[in-house]
């Protein structure tokens, strides 16, 4: 698969909408659906990608934004499964990722996406209800 022109850096802690948001803006495309098409992105994963257990998928985006699968995957909320013992810190699936993890709505710090201008995983996890930098 080849680059796309222009890769985008992952921030720390980076959410994989957020990535995509931002391949999509800065590869001038009109719609995050592009990407998800040049990825082969599965359509039960286009609204809850952070997600994303599918190898090949996330293969496949690393391969366009020139960075490595582990990169991409700690996009996911799979970065945090070495905090659950029980899954020896191997990619978990959707039924079990489901349970701890918002994606039905949103949630956010207004004053991080301001300073940062991107969404952070730990923001889609259930238990996360407060910014502890910012107390909002």
């Amino acid at each position: 698969m080849e680059p796309l022109l222009i890769r985008t850096k992952i921030m720390p802690y980076e959410s994989l909408s957020s990535l995509v948001h931002r391949l999509t803006q800065d590869n001038v495309y009109d719609r995050t659906g592009q990407i998800y098409s040049l990825i082969n992105l599965p359509s039960r994963f286009r609204r809850h990608q952070d997600l994303l257990n599918d190898l090949s998928v996330i293969k496949n985006l690393a391969s366009i934004n020139n960075c490595s699968e582990n990169d991409i995957l700690n996009t996911t909320a799979h970065r945090f499964t070495k905090h659950f013992p029980s899954q020896n810190g191997d990619i978990l699936n959707t039924d079990a990722m489901s349970n701890f993890v918002l994606y039905s709505r949103t949630q956010y710090c207004p004053l991080c996406l301001k300073e940062s201008g991107y969404h952070k995983i730990h923001w889609k996890l259930l238990p996360v209800s407060i910014c502890t930098r910012h107390r909002v």
